[in-house]
């Protein structure tokens, strides 16, 4: 069978290295695999006896002979310090030799001689899971199967080197057979994945088949097979290391195959960093595989990929979007405080804000680990990608919903609370201005009030509240999140009061002796009676001492009820942004400057303002930093409630005079929070959330109708 699949295959040898030996060796025996740039051969090591996989690579016969010794010198030096480096870590696939010969079709061919697998990649594992929708799996799993990886990183690291294009085609489940120790060059086997640069050959005689010669122990599992056999646990190796960087880094060489049509392509755009995108950020290093190990252990605890995007452009864009990041939160899954920032600074958007190596980052996550929950608050979520999937962690709503980009399972998580999405690096690089030790530096002047928002006198009967005029304003923003998208113009017919600040725990305790509110607390579907007395203290309205605190930890109808008790009502999300930003398309409610510590309440469970305790603050804690018409706490604290329903295209059919959108499941909340990330605090920023929840950061501020 495997005999005539072998013959079928008839891959093309253009180094007529079959049947001969190189370097006196390694006798070549079969081609396994063909890349855009390397030929992957089977040759049997006559000094052991062993199958080895020997990869040559393919240079343009252009190239000049100066331009060939530099590329030999940059292939050997690379070469050696990929064997080094296979040396002091069993995961990394072992290189046991390195050179260049004249091939016997008369081309110069250097190669690079490895270790023979026997197993399947990560992605045929992760496939298999998928098929048999099993789903992710639980974070501490996933941080034990990718470990040995992330030690190879890290000793990778430690001697200058930096992979560039970590994925799970390129981290290899290489089973134990025979006893044999797991760091044996020589584990006898099949190579379902062929360590070429460019990626295996969808046609390799030996995908799915043991190869011939091959000592492999009876009942040895195949691709497809899970990694685990009778011999053990499997041994993650790291493939693929250096060999494009040394071509990429050659501009004659790149020229020379965009010429041929084989473009050199050094990462894999589902697991890109943003300098591999676009170069504006900066080089590529360690931090790139940071960033890529981080997407690769979320996409082990949800089964789907942590970048979603139909094209490049849009991959490019998801990974630099800063309301949205790819952390496990983002897709859903309950994490703690801690886990989530130490997946934001992984997968920050500037490099200068990631972990410089992957042993920082293992180390933080590894510290962040051990309590299943460490947060102060029940975890929140950013918008989710896509419609997502159950997974073995998750409980909570998405907030938001938005169309995936690429197929993903249709069913949806119960419970998400909407958590600390720390942008550690991309909030702290593109709108604070922090220095290292957290003392915040001079910022512009604060954009100053015009006229037409100066406050205005209220009557008596409205000393809570500030006036908003009637008029028009551009809602949304043009590059800011998908929902927020497209920017338009909005009229609010009617002037309306909207309270000057959060309504506070104090006025919530009324309105619950009248009999007119139910009691607050953490609660909503998925969450259990001991996940709402461990958060219980985090609610205001059962502390007297934060009685000028704005309420928090009600739903959406609680809300309302408040509201109505009080004499008013929910503002729409109309009116909420435009009380927000004015008119002058403020991306903040106090104008363009950088957020800064002294501005609001937010991102505390994040770690982002030392020295404040975590949760809320009295209203009107920050009265230098309204909004356009004098109403404070816009930006932090907690999120508000607004009247309208969710539905992520509304931008694109809204009414554009007084729209209220009902038509939706989920709820919206506004204004960011104490425990979210800096970013929320946009006027721009909308979340769906679950009506039925009630969360330490959700809370409501009122509006009135002017007579």
């Amino acid at each position: 069978m495997l005999g005539a699949r072998m013959a079928s295959a008839a891959l093309a040898d253009p180094f007529a290295w079959v049947g001969q030996t190189i370097d006196g060796k390694f006798r070549v025996e079969a081609v396994i695999g063909e890349g855009g740039f390397g030929i992957v051969y089977r040759a049997l090591h006559l000094g052991l006896g062993e199958p080895v996989a020997v990869k040559c690579l393919k240079i343009p016969a252009s190239l000049a002979p100066d331009e060939r010794e530099r590329f030999q010198h940059s292939f050997l030096e690379e070469g050696r310090l990929l064997r080094k480096l296979s040396r002091a870590t069993p995961a990394v696939v072992q290189a046991l030799d390195v050179g260049a010969a004249v091939a016997p079709s008369g081309v110069w061919a250097p190669y690079l001689v490895l270790e023979w697998l026997h197993g399947q990649t990560l992605e045929a594992f992760l496939a298999r899971r998928n098929e048999d929708k099993q789903g992710g799996m639980p974070l501490a799993d996933a941080f034990a199967l990718l470990e040995p990886a992330a030690l190879a990183l890290a000793a990778a690291h430690d001697e200058g080197i930096a992979h560039r294009d970590i994925k799970p085609a390129n981290l290899f489940l290489a089973s134990i057979v025979g006893g044999g120790a797991p760091h044996s060059p020589f584990v006898g086997g099949q190579a379902p994945h062929s360590p070429f640069v460019g990626g295996q050959a969808p046609h390799s005689p030996f995908v799915g088949g043991q190869a011939p010669h091959s000592p492999l122990a009876p009942g040895s599992p195949v691709e497809g097979a899970a990694p685990y056999n009778a011999a053990g646990a499997p041994t993650m190796k790291v493939l693929d290391f250096g060999i494009a960087k040394v071509i990429a880094d050659n501009a004659s060489i790149t020229r020379a195959m965009e010429q041929t049509g084989h473009a050199p392509s050094i990462f894999t755009p589902f697991y890109g960093a943003p300098e591999q995108f676009n170069r504006r950020f900066g080089a590529t290093g360690p931090w790139t595989d940071v960033y890529a190990l981080a997407l690769v252990l979320v996409e082990l605890c949800t089964g789907k990929s942590a970048l979603v995007g139909d094209d490049v452009t849009q991959l490019y864009i998801a990974t630099t979007d800063v309301s949205i990041r790819p952390t496990p939160r983002t897709h859903g899954v309950r994490t703690s405080h801690a886990v989530e920032a130490v997946f934001q600074k992984a997968l920050a958007i500037e490099p200068r804000g990631r972990f410089t190596s992957a042993r920082l980052f293992w180390d933080a996550l590894r510290e962040a680990l051990p309590a299943p929950i460490e947060t102060d608050a029940p975890g929140v979520t950013a918008p989710p990608l896509g419609k997502g999937i159950r997974d073995p962690l998750t409980t909570a709503p998405q907030i938001a919903e938005m169309p995936p980009a690429k197929p993903a399972s249709s069913r949806r998580t119960l419970f998400a609370a909407i958590g600390a999405c720390t942008f550690v690096a991309a909030a702290l690089a593109a709108s604070f201005v922090i220095k290292h030790r957290g003392e915040v530096e001079p910022i512009p002047s604060l954009a100053r009030v015009g006229p037409e928002f100066g406050h205005v006198e209220l009557p008596s009967s409205t000393p809570d509240m500030v006036l908003v005029p009637a008029g028009s304003f551009t809602m949304g923003h043009a590059k800011e999140g998908k929902t927020e998208k497209p920017a338009h113009t909005v009229t609010i017919s009617k002037p309306f009061y909207l309270d000057r600040t959060e309504v506070t725990a104090e006025d919530y305790t009324r309105c619950v002796a009248a009999g007119k509110c139910t009691r607050s607390g953490v609660h909503g579907p998925g969450v259990d009676e001991a996940e709402s007395t461990k958060f219980a203290p985090f609610c205001t309205e059962h502390d007297p001492a934060r009685a000028r605190h704005p309420i928090n930890c009600i739903d959406h109808g609680q809300a309302a009820k408040l509201c109505a008790f009080l004499g008013k009502r929910l503002p729409t999300e109309a009116e909420w942004e435009y009380a927000a930003r004015g008119k002058d398309e403020r991306l903040f409610p106090w104008g363009e400057a950088p957020i800064a510590c002294t501005f609001g309440n937010f991102a505390r469970a994040a770690g982002q303002c030392p020295g404040r305790a975590k949760g809320t603050m009295p209203v009107g804690s920050f009265p230098d930093h309204g909004s356009p018409f004098g109403a404070l706490d816009m930006a932090g604290n907690v999120w508000e409630w607004v009247a309208d329903t969710f539905d992520p295209g509304a931008y694109t059919k809204n009414e554009r005079k007084d729209p209220l959108v009902t038509t939706g499941g989920k709820g919206l909340i506004r204004g960011g929070s104490w425990d979210f990330a800096s970013s929320a605090a946009k006027t721009t920023t909308r979340y769906a959330f679950d009506r039925a929840t009630g969360h330490v950061s959700t809370g409501v501020r009122c509006a009135k109708t002017a007579e």
